[in-house]
């Protein structure tokens, strides 16, 4: 805890409400009561503004294969418009959202015993694959 609130921290950010910080109850709450002025922004719309990807992702020229779901609780929907714009000016990427498959989830098997391969693990599997297999067909010259 020292090194999150403690010394240091504090000359440089000012004391924290540990109590609030432990008990926020959403990623908006923490960011709001602790991130965005450990990083030193005057607004939590500011902090965001800067932690998006959108300003880096006109520099992407890879086949990219974005994934998110409808049920996610720290990717919301209304963060789709990013990856949906991206993919709407690439040929070479695709948007993809599936119903269910929380945060980092996708997750099979069983709720205490679940696969180490997830579904997530197999997507990018195939996906690369596929990528790979499109690369070498236009290598060859016959894609």
């Amino acid at each position: 805890m020292d090194t999150l609130f403690g010394g240091s921290c504090v000359k440089a950010y000012g004391k924290f409400d540990t109590e609030e910080i432990l008990s926020s109850t959403s990623l908006d709450c923490l960011d709001e009561s602790y991130s965005r002025r450990r990083a030193g922004f005057s607004s939590l719309e500011e902090y965001y503004r800067w932690c998006s990807c959108s300003h880096y992702m006109n520099r992407i020229t890879l086949p990219m294969f974005f994934l998110n779901t409808a049920d996610d609780p720290l990717i919301t929907t209304d963060l789709h418009d990013i990856p949906r714009e991206f993919v709407s000016q690439r040929s070479n990427s695709m948007f993809v959202v599936t119903k269910h498959g929380g945060h980092l989830g996708f997750f099979e098997g069983g709720p205490l015993i679940p696969h180490p391969v997830t579904w997530l693990d197999k997507i990018v599997v195939q996906y690369s694959s596929a990528v790979i297999a499109i690369v070498r067909q236009q290598q060859a010259g016959t894609f």
